[in-house]
């Protein structure tokens, strides 16, 4: 009787170890697939953000920002003329009056 209790209790070990293994394996399986799905996730945002820095250059770029002023604000350059010192410019009038 001794010998098939032991034989039983192996039997159920050993079935109890394969079933563990085989739920491991699915849980393994289950979490590369998520590692590997983020990997895809990490790819195409870099190339999303190269390609936003690559749009951001061409946007920023100096002589296109130089002829969109030009051509939306009519500004022109400051002439060495137009500068003046902070004591030649007329003293701004203060109203006394409180207004309630």
């Amino acid at each position: 009787m001794k010998r098939w209790v032991v034989w039983l209790l192996c039997l159920i070990g050993t079935f109890g170890t394969c079933l563990m293994m085989f739920t491991l394996k699915y849980h393994v399986i289950e979490k590369e697939d998520e590692l590997k799905a983020i990997h895809r996730k990490i790819i195409e945002d870099s190339r999303a953000i190269h390609m936003l820095e690559a749009e951001w250059a061409v946007e920023n770029h100096p002589k296109r920002l130089m002829e969109l002023v030009k051509n939306q604000t009519h500004l022109v350059p400051i002439m060495a003329d137009q500068i003046q010192e902070v004591q030649d410019l007329p003293e701004k009038q203060v109203n006394e009056e409180v207004k309630p």
